[in-house]
């Protein structure tokens, strides 16, 4: 009887139980987080509709108009995430929103950067098995590939940085360890050839690998933010001190924790920590139950099972 409600536990929250994520606005820029127990507000947007959920954001500046890039997963519908845009206003509301990077294909993560006056997106695009470079051609709607930068490789939220003279490109693997492997590439040119680190992979932990924003420097030391996902999936962010990057070496120790707001609308996680200059853009998770959950399941279940037949 024990094992039986055992597992009506399981499926009850497998099935029912599900995180719902939104955005939130802090007013401080992403070095404030360095601060020894630094709780900044946050003004949590609009909270999304039924059944989907708004997560993994970054933004930037163009023409004095802010912008925020983001996923929005649905899971009712087709059960996977797709990338917006949309007219960020600091007051804590965005104005319309649209898809960008459509594809059958989930999308996440979509990294924006500005270089040499040119806007790039790098979206997750890890089912692809492919790391692809975009540029925006007219901003912020409409975008062409301007490059791929890894063929074969189903890389999970991939961020990317100039430092010190070099581009350097850090992710973790949907085909290992999505969580805790940690992989970095080198190149000299933003296009590529991008060259694997002699050590790949650099380090194992769930609780400190998988990217979680944008990378900054502060007082002449670069940091890495990271997910902590060895409780829950996008438990925290850990903030780390990257003490020797080469092609050949790296180090990093733990700067700073951040912590959900357990007093908040979303105690349940926080796994994005990104600069738009002085302020950071944050998500946070909800744990629930989400009827619509249920749908969208069966539905992908349904999916896999006809692939296989």
């Amino acid at each position: 009887m024990n094992r039986l409600l055992n597992i009506l536990r399981m499926l009850y929250s497998v099935v029912s139980l599900k995180d719902t994520w939104n955005i939130g606005i802090a007013d401080a820029p992403i070095r404030a987080f360095l601060q020894p127990g630094f709780r900044p507000r946050i003004r949590w947007l609009p909270k999304p509709r039924s059944g989907t959920y708004d997560a993994d954001p970054f933004g930037i500046e163009r023409d004095g108009q802010r912008y925020l890039f983001f996923e929005c997963f649905d899971q009712r519908r087709d059960y996977r995430g797709r990338t917006f845009v949309a007219p960020l206003d600091l007051r804590g509301s965005m104005g319309p929103r649209r898809e960008i990077f459509a594809s059958p294909n989930h999308r996440s993560y979509p990294y924006v950067f500005e270089q040499d006056g040119q806007i790039y997106c790098l979206p997750e695009t890890a089912m692809d098995r492919r790391v692809i470079l975009c540029r925006a051609a007219r901003f912020p709607e409409e975008w062409v590939e301007e490059a791929v930068l890894l063929d074969g490789v189903a890389a999970l939220d991939c961020t990317i940085i100039r430092h010190q003279g070099r581009w350097w490109l850090f992710h973790t693997d949907l085909d290992r360890n999505e969580w805790g492997d940690l992989f970095i590439w080198h190149a000299d040119v933003l296009t590529g050839p991008w060259r694997r680190h002699t050590r790949a992979p650099v380090k194992s932990d769930a609780g400190s690998s998988r990217p979680g924003g944008t990378p900054f420097v502060h007082d002449g030391q670069l940091y890495r933010p990271a997910q902590d996902c060895s409780g829950t999936y996008g438990g925290r962010v850990v903030i780390h001190r990257v003490i020797r990057l080469t092609p050949s070496e790296f180090e990093e120790v733990p700067a700073a924790y951040v912590e959900p707001d357990r007093n908040g609308p979303y105690p349940d996680g926080i796994h994005t920590l990104s600069a738009l200059g002085d302020v950071t853009l944050v998500d946070g998770k909800r744990t629930h139950f989400i009827p619509w959950a249920m749908v969208g399941v069966s539905r992908k279940l349904l999916r896999q099972l006809a692939r296989r037949s």
